[in-house]
């Protein structure tokens, strides 16, 4: 059983839908070159626009603590999750 985090903090601004949007993609892409997400979202933390970047970066710690995906975005609380699960 994994432990729940707390939403990230409140000094996180949300994501908004463009970022969200660009996740998918960003997900997709990853998927479709076989590159492990965890890997693939580490990578793209620091080359994407600051907000994606930082989900990018929250859901990579995540996954190398062994979330899955799904649990990965239900921690980032009902800004995320309600889209993805």
């Amino acid at each position: 059983a994994f432990m729940a985090e707390s939403p990230p903090s409140s000094s996180y601004a949300p994501p908004r839908l463009e970022d969200l949007i660009a996740l998918n993609y960003e997900i997709a892409a990853l998927v479709k070159a076989g590159i492990p997400l965890e890997l693939g979202l580490r990578g793209i933390s620091g080359n994407v626009q600051f907000r994606l970047g930082q989900l990018a970066e929250r859901l990579a710690d995540r996954l190398s603590n062994g979330m899955s995906l799904v649990q990965a975005l239900e921690q980032e609380g009902p800004a995320v999750s309600p889209v993805y699960t």
